[in-house]
C-alpha cells in the first residue's frame, strides 16, 4: 500500500510539474560540469542495470546559458531511458560536441543506447504525454524533457542508430554568440 501511494504521489507531482509553465533560471554552465552532474545522478541505475556509460566530450566547448538543474534533468531522463533500453553488459554513450548548421553555432548532445531501437509506432508517439513502452512507466519523461529543451531554444530528435542496434536521441542547443 505504501509503495502504491508513493507511486501515485510521484505521478501526481509529475503531472503538476508538466502542467506548469517552465521558468528557467539561466546561468553560464560548463558543459563538463553538466555532464558530471548527469553521470553522477545516473550512477546507481547504471550499476543496478549492469550497463556502462561512455562519455565523449569534445575539447574546448563553450559554456552554455541554461538552467543547470533543468538541463541536467533533461539529459538524465534521456540517459535513464537509454539505460533501461540497454541489455545487461550494454553501453550507453553520452556525447557532447559542437556543430554548425545553416551558419548557426550549436551544441549537440547525443545519447545512444544499445537496445533494440525504436519501432515506427513508438517513433510517431515518443514525445506525447502518457505514451510509454515500459510496464511501470508514466509516459511523462520524454514529454517533460522535450519541454525543457524547447524552453532553452533547442530541439530534441530521436531515431534509430545506423551503426548498430539501438536508439539515438539528440539535443540541439544554440550556443551564445
Amino acid at each position: 500500500l505504501d509503495q502504491e501511494i508513493s507511486r501515485i504521489d510521484q505521478l501526481v507531482r509529475r503531472l503538476i510539474d508538466y502542467a506548469k509553465p517552465l521558468s528557467p533560471r539561466r546561468a553560464s554552465v560548463r558543459v563538463g560540469a553538466l555532464l558530471d552532474s548527469v553521470c553522477e545522478a545516473a550512477r546507481a541505475e547504471l550499476v543496478q542495470s549492469e550497463v556502462r556509460l561512455q562519455r565523449e566530450e569534445a575539447p574546448e566547448l563553450p559554456a552554455l546559458d541554461v538552467d543547470p538543474l533543468m538541463m541536467t534533468q533533461a539529459l538524465l531522463n534521456l540517459v535513464r531511458n537509454a539505460v533501461q533500453a540497454s541489455p545487461p553488459g550494454g553501453i550507453v554513450k553520452l556525447v557532447a560536441k559542437r556543430q554548425s548548421q545553416r551558419d548557426k553555432d550549436q551544441l549537440l548532445f547525443q545519447v545512444l543506447d544499445s537496445g533494440s531501437g525504436l519501432s515506427a509506432e513508438a517513433q510517431a508517439k515518443l514525445f506525447r504525454p502518457f505514451f510509454t513502452t515500459k510496464p511501470k512507466g508514466h509516459g511523462l519523461g520524454l514529454a517533460i524533457t522535450q519541454n525543457i529543451i524547447m524552453e532553452h531554444g533547442g530541439q530534441l530528435h530521436a531515431r534509430n542508430r545506423e551503426d548498430c542496434a539501438g536508439a539515438l536521441f539528440e539535443v540541439v542547443l544554440p550556443l551564445p554568440r
